[in-house]
């Protein structure tokens, strides 16, 4: 593989698409030298012995040089290489042959063609189209301009600000400027880039496929089109990249296809929806274990979010935008989005095993414990004496489900409270400082009232959502550890569900769902699961179900890292 990266990077031709070799950007001359016939201080010069890879990089690079290199001479039979801030078409140099040496100009100003909108070019052309005589850039008369820092010294067709093709201020009072005519340089016509269709090579230079849409649904914009973008990829200036219809292309070396976008708003995107070539067959529908090898196409979240590239959200070698799990989150590949209100997801696949998630019912364990709330209980245990990390979730004003505070802004609760993962949060308040919601049980006048900014679901199968709320709660803090060394007998626990009762009619009731299960730890008060949905009020023989809260930890750590602090109100 190496080998063929070194051929290739020796071989590229102008109308190449991949990455070009330094000597390309030079015109070679076999035996000839430049020679000054009256010396001044444009006529700079330096010479050092290196090889002919650095004496190119140097001049091309413009490193370590106090003028700006327009050729150089390299002798091989002394490896001396010297850097010219001149070439053939400046004024009093001469043309000298000698055999010691070989020539090598900057093509951009030797010849009197253009590559693309010739925004490089530097050759000596200083009419106009239509023949006006040009303007000198440094000038203000006939017309007055200004384009600093752009080194425009003379009078000679220039594009310093990405027209269509070069052009200069004319000196015709009633032209204000012109295009110049100057061909476009002839180029090779093959490519020694693989073209493919159904899939891109390295960066998809070569793509000649007819994918017009972007994994989000927005179409692409014709590249023969400056509207809603104006651009400078106009398809008769890029021959070789074949900019037909609105196709996407890589026309500039990026890191895969892209193209513009229809949307004023969304100025370019990558094209992530077609696939890498000799990737198709890799496990794309399903991850076998955390998922922390998939390797996959997937590059959409669960609620259909496009992920956004891994290089601008974390410091990983990770390239591209697909669902992957570089922390081995137990819950399965993941991904950044560019939505603020949901600033990271997992990804829309499924484990290869579905019971991957599961252990055997010989190895449940059993703990003791109680349920949230003494007044809608129909058969447990006392309620814990202080329960002010309890909360109620209010919607339309009535409680809806319960909840509980353990972080001070982040309530964890049933995600099946919420009619989505983004629902509308107008309608809902959480009560807080409030154990008892029934009229005359509690002291209303400690109550706070805080609105919600977020709902985070959690992962797939879990029930489980953190809400986030709009300001900070002086409210304590719960523990949510320790939970697997109490072993009582009343509880049978899996990696994703508890159940609890079922012999008696314990349980709970509809609006105590998203409400804790607590054990008690000696002095410690923890959180071990989360009452969900689906199983009535207080059955006989119908245990109640929760969810487990250890087991899904890393995703309630993950949330409170990755999304961003609110404004405290």
């Amino acid at each position: 593989m190496w080998i063929y990266k070194l051929i290739f990077g020796l071989f590229v031709i102008s109308c190449s698409e991949g990455r070009r070799n330094a000597l390309q950007d030079y015109q070679k001359t076999e035996g000839m030298r430049l020679v000054v016939g009256s010396p001044d201080s444009s006529h700079l010069t330096k010479s050092k012995k290196v090889s002919m890879a650095k004496c190119a990089r140097a001049c091309s690079r413009n490193r370590r040089l106090p003028f700006t290199c327009r050729a150089f001479l390299y002798d091989h039979k002394n490896r001396k290489c010297q850097w010219l801030s001149f070439d053939r078409n400046s004024p009093g140099v001469q043309s000298q042959q000698d055999f010691n040496y070989q020539l090598y100009q900057k093509k951009d100003y030797v010849r009197e063609c253009i590559v693309g909108t010739g925004q490089s070019y530097r050759g000596r052309r200083s009419v106009t189209a239509s023949g006006i005589l040009c303007q000198a850039w440094a000038s203000p008369i006939p017309h007055e301009h200004k384009y600093p820092d752009k080194g425009l010294d003379d009078n000679y067709c220039r594009n310093p600000d990405g027209r269509h093709r070069p052009w200069c201020f004319t000196t015709d009072p009633n032209t204000p400027w012109e295009y110049c005519n100057i061909k476009v340089c002839e180029t090779p016509p093959k490519s020694n880039v693989v073209e493919t269709t159904d899939c891109y090579q390295g960066r998809g230079e070569g793509y000649r496929g007819t994918v017009d849409v972007m994994p989000t649904g927005l179409t692409c914009q014709r590249w023969d089109s400056q509207y809603p973008h104006n651009h400078t990829f106009i398809p008769e200036a890029y021959p070789c990249k074949d900019l037909r219809e609105n196709y996407c292309r890589n026309p500039d070396g990026q890191e895969l296809p892209w193209c513009f976008t229809t949307d004023p708003r969304v100025r370019t995107m990558f094209c992530t929806n077609i696939p890498q070539c000799g990737t198709q067959n890799r496990l794309s529908g399903c991850y076998e274990g955390f998922g922390q090898d998939y390797q996959g196409e997937q590059s959409r979240t669960r609620s259909n979010l496009p992920c956004a590239p891994w290089r601008d959200h974390s410091n990983s070698d990770l390239e591209g935008n697909f669902c992957r799990n570089p922390d081995k989150d137990k819950h399965g590949p993941w991904c950044h989005t560019n939505n603020s209100a949901i600033p990271w997801d997992y990804c829309h696949v499924k484990p290869c095993d579905a019971s991957q998630n599961t252990i055997p019912l010989g190895e449940l364990s059993s703990v003791a414990c109680f349920v949230h709330k003494k007044t809608r209980i129909v058969g447990g245990d006392p309620v814990v004496s202080d329960g002010s990390w309890m909360v109620s979730i209010q919607k339309g004003g009535m409680h809806w489900c319960g909840g509980s505070l353990i972080r001070d802004e982040w309530v964890l609760t049933d995600r099946q409270c919420f009619s989505s993962c983004v629902p509308d949060l107008s309608e809902y308040r959480v009560w807080l400082g409030v154990s008892d919601i029934q009229e005359g049980a509690a002291d209303f006048s400690m109550r706070q009232e805080v609105s919600i900014t977020h709902v985070i679901c959690g992962p797939e199968g879990s029930s489980l959502a953190l809400i986030r709320l709009s300001k900070r709660s002086d409210l304590p803090i719960v523990s949510n550890e320790r939970c697997r060394e109490m072993h009582r007998g009343n509880l049978h626990i899996t990696n994703t569900k508890i159940c609890a009762g079922g012999k008696r009619n314990e349980g709970v009731c509809e609006r105590d769902y998203g409400g804790p299960l607590v054990c008690q730890d000696g002095e410690i008060k923890v959180i071990v699961g989360v009452s969900v949905h689906g199983r009535g009020c207080a059955r006989a023989n119908q245990p109640g179900i929760f969810i487990n809260v250890p087991f899904y930890t890393q995703w309630i750590y993950k949330v409170f890292r990755y999304y961003p602090n609110p404004e405290i109100i």
